[in-house]
C-alpha cells in the first residue's frame, strides 16, 4: 500500500489531538506512524519531541527536536518545542537561544517573547526579561500571559507597586483570573494596603470558594485592620478547607488574644503544638495568654518551652521576667532581664522590668538608673515615669521625683496613681496647698476614692482647717466604715479641737482593726484622762508599759 504526505499529515493531526487531551503515549504512536510514512516530516518530529518531553523521555525528545530542525531549520514550532523542553530541564540559557531562533523567523511572536522572558527570569536576568515582556505587550497589548509574566518578574525585583499595575491589567482583560487576583492580594498585604488586599481575596473566593490560601490571607488582612470577627470567620473558612494549616491556627490564636478570649487562644496554640511541638511562636503566645489570665506559672512554663527553641529572642526573656515579677520572684526576673539585654542592649522592656525588680527589692539607686535608661528608649511609658518617681522619692531626690510625676501627668492627666503619688510628694515637701488641690482634682473625677478623702483630710489638718479635715475623714468613713487610718486621723483632729468623747470613739473603732497600735493606745489614754475617766486611761497606759517593744 502506498501512503501519501496527506496520510502522514493525518496521523500527525491525530497525534496533536491526543496530545491536546494529555494522551501522550497515543500521540507518540501517531507521530511514529506519520514518520514511517514520511521520515522527513519535520512538524511530526517536532510534535513527537514535545510529547516525549511530557513523558519525561528527555533523550528521545532531544533527538526528535534536533531531527526536526535538521530537516527544516526555519520550523519555529520545533525551536519553540525545543525551548520549552530545555526550560523544563532547567537549561535556561539554551532555552533562550531556542526562543531567539523562533523570534529570528517571526519577531512578532508574542508567546515566544513571553517564553524567552520566563527563561531569562530563571537566569535572574530580570531587566532583560522585562524588555522581552514589553516587546510582547507591544505586539499584543491584551496578552494576559505577557502582563502576568511581567507582574511576576517585577515581584522578583521587589517592585511591588509596578507589579500590582501589571496584575490590574490581567484582571481587566480577564476578570476571572484567580491567580492574578490572589497575587494582587498578597502584594497589597506586603504594601500594607489591607483594605485593597481584602477586596482582591474577595474576588478569589467568589471565583473559587474553596481557595484556602485566599481565606487565610484575607484573615491576616482583616486581623491587621483589627476587624477581629471578620478575621476569625476567614481563618475558620481556611481551616475548614485545610484543618492542619498551622499558619491559620496561629493567626486565629492571635486574633482571639486581641479580643481577650485567652482560653480560646490557648486552645488554638495547643492545636498548633500537637501538629508541631517545635513552634516557638505558639509557645510564646500561649505564655502571653496564660499571663493575661494571671496564670503565671503556666505562662512561665510556656516561655521556657519557647526559649528552648529560640534562646536568642529577647521578647520571650522579657515576657518571662514579667511573669516572674508578678510572682515576686525578683532575682529570677533580674536574671531573665540580663539574658534579654545580652541579646539586645537597647531592649526597653527588659530595662524597665529590671528597674521594677530593683524597685521591689529596695535597690532604689539601681532602679532609678535603669528606669532612666529605659525611658530614653521608651519615653511614652507612663508607669515607668511614675515608678522612677517612686524610686527617687525613696532616695530623697524630691525635685527629680516631682519632675517624673509631672512628665507622666503631661501624657495622661487622668492617671490616678500618678496624681496620688504627686500629691503625697507635695505633702512630704510641705507644699500643702498644691497637695490639697491635687486631692480635690482627684475627687472631682472620682468622688468615691476613699484614700483621696483620707489624705485630703490629713492635709487640711496640717493647714489647721480642722472642721474641713473632720468632714473629709467623714467622707472616707462613709465609703469605708472600718478604715482604720481615717478613724485614727479623725480622732487626732478631734483631740486637737479638744473634742475628747468622739475622739475616744474613733480610737476605739480604729483599735478593733489594729489592736496592737501603741500610738493609738497612748492617745486614747490621753483622751480618757481629759474626760476624767482615769481608770480606763490607766488601763491604756498599762498596756503601753507592758508592750514588748517598750520593755526592750
Amino acid at each position: 500500500m502506498v501512503f501519501s504526505r496527506r496520510d502522514a499529515d493525518a496521523w500527525q493531526s491525530k497525534g496533536l489531538e491526543h496530545a491536546g487531551q494529555g494522551r501522550y503515549e497515543e500521540a507518540v504512536r501517531c507521530y511514529d506512524r506519520a514518520l514511517r510514512i514520511d521520515p522527513e516530516h519535520a512538524a511530526a518530529w517536532s510534535a513527537r519531541g514535545a510529547a516525549l518531553g511530557r513523558l519525561g523521555r528527555c533523550d528521545d525528545a532531544w533527538v526528535s527536536f534536533d531531527r526536526a530542525i535538521e530537516i527544516d531549520p526555519d520550523l519555529t514550532e520545533a525551536w519553540r518545542g525545543r525551548g520549552k523542553h530545555l526550560h523544563r530541564q532547567r537549561h535556561y540559557a539554551d532555552a533562550v537561544t531556542a526562543y531567539d531562533q523562533v523570534l529570528k523567523h517571526n519577531p512578532d511572536d508574542a508567546p515566544a517573547w513571553c517564553a524567552r522572558a520566563r527563561a531569562l527570569t530563571c537566569l535572574m536576568r530580570h531587566e532583560d526579561a522585562l524588555l522581552s515582556l514589553d516587546r510582547a505587550i507591544g505586539i499584543q497589548p491584551d496578552s494576559v500571559e505577557a502582563w502576568f509574566e511581567k507582574g511576576s518578574a517585577l515581584i522578583l525585583m521587589k517592585q511591588y507597586s509596578h507589579a500590582v499595575a501589571c496584575l490590574d491589567a490581567v484582571t481587566t482583560i480577564e476578570p476571572e483570573h484567580t491567580e492574578a487576583w490572589f497575587r494582587k492580594g498578597k502584594l497589597h498585604l506586603i504594601l500594607q494596603q489591607d483594605e485593597a488586599a481584602i477586596r482582591c481575596f474577595d474576588q478569589v473566593v467568589r471565583i473559587q470558594p474553596d481557595h484556602p490560601g485566599a481565606w487565610y490571607n484575607r484573615g491576616v488582612a482583616a486581623e491587621r485592620l483589627q476587624y477581629s470577627d471578620e478575621a476569625i470567620i476567614s481563618l475558620e473558612q481556611a481551616l475548614a478547607l485545610n484543618p492542619e494549616d498551622i499558619r491559620a491556627w496561629y493567626h486565629k490564636g492571635l486574633v482571639l488574644r486581641h479580643l481577650g478570649r485567652d482560653e480560646e487562644a490557648i486552645a488554638c496554640f495547643d492545636h498548633i503544638l500537637r501538629l508541631d511541638s517545635g513552634h516557638a511562636a505558639a509557645w510564646h503566645h500561649r505564655g502571653l495568654a496564660f499571663a493575661r489570665l494571671q496564670r503565671y506559672n503556666g505562662a512561665i512554663g510556656s516561655y521556657e518551652h519557647a526559649l528552648k527553641l529560640d534562646q536568642a529572642n529577647p521578647e520571650i526573656w522579657h515576657h518571662k521576667s514579667l511573669a516572674l515579677l508578678r510572682l515576686k520572684r525578683y532575682e529570677e526576673a533580674l536574671a531573665c532581664c540580663d539574658h534579654a539585654l545580652k541579646i539586645d542592649r537597647n531592649h526597653a522592656g527588659a530595662l524597665l522590668s529590671m528597674a521594677e525588680a530593683f524597685l521591689r527589692t529596695g535597690r532604689y539607686d539601681q532602679a532609678a538608673a535603669a528606669y532612666a535608661e529605659g525611658l530614653v528608649l521608651n519615653p511614652g511609658c507612663i508607669a515607668a515615669w511614675n515608678n522612677r518617681g517612686n524610686a527617687l522619692c525613696h532616695l530623697g531626690r524630691f525635685d527629680e521625683a516631682l519632675a517624673c510625676y509631672e512628665q507622666a501627668l503631661e501624657m495622661n492627666p487622668e492617671s490616678p496613681g500618678v496624681r496620688k503619688n504627686r500629691a503625697d510628694l507635695l505633702c512630704i515637701t510641705e507644699r500643702y496647698d498644691e497637695a490639697l488641690a491635687c486631692y480635690d482634682r482627684e475627687l472631682d473625677g472620682n468622688p468615691e476614692n476613699v484614700d483621696a478623702w483620707y489624705r485630703r483630710g490629713l492635709v487640711l489638718h496640717i493647714l489647721g482647717r480642722y472642721d474641713e479635715a473632720i468632714a473629709s475623714f467623714g467622707r472616707a468613713l462613709a465609703l469605708d466604715r472600718g478604715h482604720a487610718d481615717a478613724l485614727a486621723a479623725r480622732g487626732n483632729t478631734l483631740m486637737t479641737l479638744r473634742r475628747y468623747e468622739p475622739a475616744v470613739e474613733c480610737y476605739t473603732r480604729s483599735l478593733t482593726r489594729d489592736p496592737d497600735n501603741l500610738f493609738l493606745i497612748g492617745v486614747k489614754g490621753l483622751a480618757l484622762m481629759h474626760l476624767g475617766r482615769i481608770g480606763e486611761a490607766d488601763r491604756c497606759f498599762e498596756r503601753l508599759s507592758s508592750a514588748p517593744s517598750l520593755q526592750e
